[in-house]
């Protein structure tokens, strides 16, 4: 096996381990390459002097004591094995017995191993890997378009473009433009602005300028009201939004969200365990105006009017026996006919696509939009679940169907969601809303400036922030009323870092409810195949995901099923190649090798349902900061401690789900369905809790209006106020509840009733 003369990260011993090690990860067979071929040990030598350097070390220890496992066991190098005794030694390794292997773990070098194998077969050739796009050729899979026609996205037959396969570079000076050459980042924004000290006390002070806060920005702005904003990232524009799933995607590296990273959290299982790294089922936070809608699913989505009545309901209908012990379960302090008239205008406004007249679901008025276009693998699942009894629909998405207040109909892209906005289709706020509060001339927005203490006065009210300059200078911003709207997990980091002498544990946290009732989901899968069909599932964007709702629907009867809850069960498109590379195997498959790749190859004829659970908040779950572990960031302040697991009550609605999902699928024609990993990781996208929302200062953080009960002036914009999790995406009803907190602001300030 050819070695080069030298390698910035191994010896040439480690070099030859690690590219047979990868040889049989993705083994050539039948004529198609292998991992050596594609080229995986330049991506992992890129990677390892780059992105992961920190992996380096335990890399290079991993090999030698592979290597050694090879010499004691067979005494040969691994390098010099048959594939046969390498794969038994391989799967030794990945079974955690290995003799002698001094890496912490074998599973885990195993894992590391095999993500790094995915990365450099499957991921833009950018990155030093998939070499003359031969990952994607030997899976059939036509790289990055960033359109699909009508007829492509019903076809029966593969979609392959003409055999053209399309890379980052294929693309470079075409779709990255907007037509007038200009970047969509406005005119009134000064990027230097974060260097300018304070120039006196601001009537509001939005922390973090994420989705929420851009949402209310412009209503604050037009209200003639002095407003700062600190956004710890920058004003990302075009060049920025680039169709790089390694580099870009929520569920991948997320290079959109550096902060975020920096500070990701610890998590545990239960309280007295050590910690781990958090792990992400969904993704991870784009730092930057507009927030993580840079790169969400588009999917907006009203809860029911019983979501709002959690404990009520358990009461009404008897269930108080199914309700676990430990699991303060709460109604909400506000009812759906308070957010009904911001869900309407937030619609309108955002131009939401999709159908109107569903079930047991309330509007004012009609959506402004019509569904998306419809694709294969819905219609199948649609016809399928009707022909069971059920009423599937097409999501309302933030996408635009046709053209809106300016804005393009979409060009159905699996590339559009998750990856920025690359034809304007996508409603997104810093694109919408921000500008609008620029061009009043009231809001000082200063990007690159990072918050670290919140701070109150003698009398414990919020009155001003200490912040970090682009410049490393720190500066305080005084204001009447400060806003906290960065992701829910830096809300909570931030509350817990600002106490004081009247806030010895954290600001909101006097009466220790600061970190209780977290609730995220765990999003299981349920996948078959189906031999005699093409899905095309590249050929499409989530924003036409089709779904169930009827096992949301108040009349889910919780005693017949012997669980609290429920669920959506989705028909999800959108398949790009690095998350092809990710669906779960079937139980006689592997995660490697021959099998693997025959099932990654086949990854038109597979298809998945997403299970979008409810989850109830539980006592064991909770977050606190961590003892041990600090930031990354060079601040050295303490990161979250998450202890979270799945409870008993949250795995029997996810079995019940998932065997409905069996059924769906058998319906659909599908074969031998197969259950993935239920609980994959603690962050979701869709973490909840932790800031509880109600009129009970001993049993929430934040007051209806979302005020911080113990710190006057402070309020948080957060799903972390919401106390209960139901399985619905839930950034509409933050947006509606935000707003209306928001318009009592302004009231307020108006009449002097805050600061």
């Amino acid at each position: 096996m050819s070695q080069p003369k030298s390698s910035p990260v191994f010896s040439p011993r480690q070099h030859e381990t690690a590219a047979a090690l990868f040889e049989r990860l993705f083994p050539a067979d039948d004529g198609l390459p292998g991992a050596a071929e594609i080229g995986v040990m330049g991506y992992l030598e890129n990677t390892l002097t780059g992105y992961a350097q920190e992996d380096a070390p335990a890399y290079r220890q991993g090999l030698d004591s592979l290597d050694q496992g090879a010499v004691d066991l067979t005494g040969l190098h691994f390098a010099a094995c048959s594939d046969e005794q390498k794969d038994d030694l391989l799967k030794t390794l990945e079974a955690g017995e290995l003799v002698g292997f001094r890496h912490p773990t074998g599973p885990d070098f195993m894992d590391m191993a095999i993500g790094h194998m995915r990365e450099g077969v499957f991921s833009d050739p950018v990155h030093g890997g998939n070499r003359d796009k031969l990952g994607w050729k030997t899976i059939g899979h036509p790289g990055v378009w960033l359109s699909h026609s009508p007829e492509e996205m019903m076809s029966s037959e593969p979609v392959t473009k003409g055999g053209r396969f399309q890379s980052l570079e294929d693309l470079q000076g075409l779709e990255f433009t907007r037509p007038d050459g200009q970047l969509p980042v406005p005119p009134q924004f000064d990027p230097d602005a974060g260097l300018n000290p304070p120039d006196g006390e601001a009537d509001v002070i939005l922390i973090g300028l994420g989705m929420l806060n851009s949402v209310v920005a412009p209503l604050f702005a037009e209200a003639g009201l002095k407003v700062v904003a600190l956004e710890a990232g920058p004003y990302l524009s075009r060049r920025d939004y680039l169709p790089d799933e390694l580099q870009q995607a929520y569920y991948a590296r997320a290079g959109l969200g550096p902060k975020f990273n920096s500070e990701s959290p610890r998590w545990r299982r239960n309280e007295g365990e050590p910690t781990q790294p958090a792990t992400y089922s969904l993704g991870r936070m784009v730092n930057g105006v507009g927030g993580s809608s840079y790169h969400y699913g588009t999917w907006l989505r009203r809860f029911h009017p019983h979501h709002f009545r959690a404990r009520s309901r358990i009461r009404e209908n008897g269930w108080d026996h199914l309700l676990p012990d430990h699991s303060p379960v709460a109604d909400w302090p506000i009812t759906y006919e308070d957010l009904e008239p911001y869900y309407s205008r937030l619609e309108w406004d955002i131009g939401i696509s999709g159908v109107s007249h569903l079930p047991r679901i309330p509007r004012s008025r009609d959506l402004p939009n019509p569904p998306s276009l419809p694709y294969r693998f819905g219609e199948v699942f649609r016809e399928a679940v009707e022909r069971m009894g059920l009423q599937p629909y097409p999501i309302p998405s933030g996408v635009n169907t046709v053209p809106y207040r300016g804005r393009p109909a979409t060009t159905y892209s699996s590339w559009i969601c998750g990856f920025g906005t690359f034809d304007d289709s996508v409603w997104m706020p810093a694109a919408e809303c921000v500008p609008k509060a620029l061009e009043t001339g009231n809001l000082d927005l200063k990007a690159h400036c990072r918050a670290v203490r919140i701070l109150a006065d003698d009398s414990g009210r919020a009155c001003g922030v200490e912040y970090f300059a682009p410049d490393g200078q720190v500066h305080v911003q005084r204001g009447r009323c400060l806003i906290l709207g960065t992701y829910m997990w830096e809300n909570l980091r931030l509350l817990f870092l600002s106490r004081d002498e009247r806030h010895p544990g954290g600001l909101g946290n006097n009466r220790e409810q600061l970190g209780r009732n977290v609730m995220t989901k765990n999003f299981a899968h349920v996948l078959a195949m189906f031999p005699d069909q093409v899905f095309n599932r590249h050929a499409g964007s989530a924003s036409q995901s089709v779904i169930l709702e009827d096992f949301l629907y108040d009349n889910f009867d919780a005693e017949a099923n012997g669980f609290l809850g429920g669920a959506t069960i989705s028909a999800e498109p959108s398949s790009n190649p690095l998350s092809i590379s990710r669906e779960s195997p079937p139980p006689d498959a592997s995660t490697w090798g021959a099998k693997y790749k025959e099932f990654v190859r086949n990854w038109q004829h597979l298809a998945m349902l997403r299970v979008q659970p409810e989850t109830l908040p539980h006592t064991h779950n909770f977050v606190d900061l961590d003892p041990l572990y600090r930031d990354k960031s060079g601040l050295g302040l303490p990161v979250l401690r998450i202890t979270y697991d799945m409870r008993e009550n949250e795995h029997k609605l996810s079995q019940w789900m998932e065997d409905k999902c069996e059924e769906i699928l058998l319906e659909m024609g599908g074969q031998n369905p197969w259950a993935g990993p239920r609980f994959t990781g603690v962050g979701s996208c869709h973490d909840l809790g932790g800031i509880r929302m109600g009129e009970d200062p001993t049993a929430s953080v934040v007051d209806p209006n979302l005020e911080v009960h113990d710190t006057p002036g402070l309020f948080v914009f957060s799903g972390g106020v919401f106390p209960s999790c139901p399985g619905i995406n839930p950034s509409l009803t933050m947006m509606a509840m935000c707003t209306r907190a928001a318009e009592d602001i302004i009231q307020r300030l108006a009449n002097n009733d805050i600061g």
